[in-house]
Formats: C-alpha cells, sequence, structure tokens
C-alpha cells in the first residue's frame, strides 16, 4: 500500500472512497429531479395565474392594450406556432371578400381591440359597424379610428393584406378607408338577444372572430349566440366566424381567462344548423402540439361561412 501516505490507514482510504462515491451517485439521482422540477414551473406557470371566468371578469381584468401586444406585434399573430393561425384566418377573410361578397352593412361582433378583421371587408362595404362587450376595448378601436397616438399600431397587418389582394392601394390608402366606413362602435352582449341595440339592422354580413366561444358560457348558450346573429343577417346574408376548437385557456398579461365549455367542429355546425343557416365553407385546422404552452392552450381553430336563406 506503498501509494497511500504513510498518516493515512487503507480502512480511512477506503471510507474517503466510498463517500465520493455516494455523492456522486446522490448527485446523478438528484439531478433529473431538479431539472423536471424546473419544467413543471414553467409548464404549469398558468397555473399560478388567478382564473378569470366569462362575463364580469373581462371587465375588471382584461387587459386591451396587453391583448394586442401580447398577440399582434408581428404579422404572425399569435407568437410562435401561432403564426400560421393568424396568417390562414387574414387569407380566410381576403378569400371571402375578393370573391364578390359584398354589400351595403357589415356588422363585427366581438371585435376586441382588433381590426384587422374588417380589412379586406371595408374594400366591399360601404358601411362597417365594430362592436364589442368590454368598454376597454371599444376604446382602443376609437383611439386607432381617431388616429391616436396612444392606439396599437396595425400598420404591419395593413401592408400585409394590401399585399393579399395585390392592388395598387397603398397601406395608408387602405387605413384611411376603413376609418371612413366604420360608422360606429357599439356595446354588444351576444348572450343577449338582441346583443345590441340598434337601428342598422339588418346587416347584409356579420363577422365574429375568437368571440362566441371565449363568451359563452356554456353549449346552449353558444348555440343560442348563434341564433341571436342570424337574427340579425337579412334573408341571403353572410355569416363569417373563425372559432378556437378544444380551448381551455388563454393568458392576458398576468390574467388566465378561461372558457366555460370546449369547442369542436361539430358543435359550430350544429349551432348553425339550430340557426337555420346553412355553411358554405368550414376549413378545420388542427395546431401543432407545441401549441400547448403558458399562454394559450386550444388544438384547432374552424373558419366558417353560412348563409341564411332567402
Amino acid at each position: 500500500m506503498g501509494f497511500l501516505p504513510p498518516e493515512v490507514s487503507f480502512a480511512q482510504q477506503r471510507h474517503k472512497i466510498s463517500a465520493v462515491l455516494w455523492c456522486h451517485v446522490l448527485a446523478l439521482h438528484l439531478l433529473p429531479v431538479k431539472m423536471e422540477s424546473q419544467r413543471e414551473v414553467v409548464e404549469k406557470g398558468k397555473d399560478l395565474l388567478p382564473v378569470r371566468e366569462p362575463g364580469q371578469d373581462y371587465h375588471k381584468y382584461f387587459n386591451a392594450k396587453e391583448y394586442n401586444k401580447m398577440y399582434y406585434t408581428n404579422i404572425e399573430g399569435h407568437v410562435g406556432a401561432h403564426g400560421a393561425m393568424m396568417e390562414c384566418v387574414i387569407r380566410f377573410y381576403h378569400k371571402v371578400f375578393s370573391q364578390g361578397v359584398r354589400g351595403q352593412r357589415l356588422l363585427d361582433v366581438g371585435s376586441g381591440p382588433t381590426i384587422y378583421q374588417v380589412l379586406s371587408a371595408c374594400e366591399n362595404f360601404e358601411e362597417i359597424y365594430l362592436s364589442d362587450y368590454i368598454e376597454q376595448n371599444r376604446q382602443q378601436l376609437q383611439c386607432w379610428l381617431e388616429a391616436s397616438p396612444d392606439a396599437f399600431d396595425w400598420n404591419h397587418i395593413i401592408k400585409y393584406v394590401c399585399k393579399l389582394e395585390e392592388n395598387e392601394v397603398s397601406w395608408e390608402e387602405k387605413a384611411a378607408k376603413l376609418r371612413k366606413r366604420v360608422r360606429a362602435v357599439m356595446h354588444c352582449d351576444v348572450r343577449h338577444d338582441p346583443p345590441l341595440d340598434t337601428d342598422r339592422a339588418p346587416f347584409d354580413c356579420i363577422i365574429s372572430s375568437f368571440c362566441l366561444e371565449a363568451a359563452c358560457t356554456d353549449e346552449k348558450n353558444f348555440i343560442d349566440a348563434v341564433t341571436h346573429l342570424a337574427k340579425l343577417l337579412k334573408p341571403g346574408g353572410l355569416l363569417l366566424t373563425v372559432v378556437t376548437t378544444g380551448r381551455e385557456f388563454y393568458i392576458v398579461g398576468k390574467e388566465r381567462f378561461v372558457f366555460g365549455f370546449v369547442m369542436t367542429e361539430d358543435l359550430a355546425r350544429h349551432a348553425m344548423e339550430v340557426a337555420c343557416l346553412v355553411v358554405t365553407i368550414c376549413e378545420s385546422h388542427s395546431t401543432p402540439s407545441m401549441i400547448k404552452n403558458s399562454k394559450a392552450d386550444f388544438t384547432g381553430f374552424v373558419n366558417i361561412a353560412a348563409t341564411k336563406p332567402q
């Protein structure tokens, strides 16, 4: 045992080696546990946020500026895997309106604080009416219509739509046309019949994007809401709606807004049937598994066009 210092016995050396080995073994066992807990914090971070329900919670906790910042800062819309979704929705509206859908009056129900959904429509309708349940959203819409410095910058989205339309209209002219054709920003509540107080009905076309599944508390409430909208349509009028499917929540700032029920394509089709609308387009899109993250949770979305019989 000549390699041992004279003052260290074999038993002492064996004890030291055993201690070192046990430290390495313990570290190997603990390291994966620690890494797993870090992943869980990221994945379950949404669970640490307060839960906000459809209805009055939106008045109290929804932040319109934060919503636009989180989801519409670039043309990809919802950051990351959500990108294809926003481009697909914009292209859906462009396709419908470029195929000759036109009229005098169009109503956008549940506009939120956004204007992207009516950019293609402003070429085909003389009067456009925006509406939302939340006063803060209506204020943000007015800010943009008045070209206020506090308004969200939609120029990147407007430029994208102009590129899709392949016309010679500049994005500045496009923005000016939309501002001119929006005649009012109104309060609405899709759970009520009628959902808004107006003498401008009936409408040639009604749009609703990512609204009905968030505003309604259950499946019956959703079906009733579609029926309420159908009543506002002229015979031969068109309802265009985009709904997310399999959605459980989405985050705005530090608030988690949950859904009262899980939307499906079958439910959306059934609601159209109950409202006596004829579905002419139904595009169902699935989203990658990566979409289930700490920002939002849904499995896909459906673009629907449905007409009211003459």
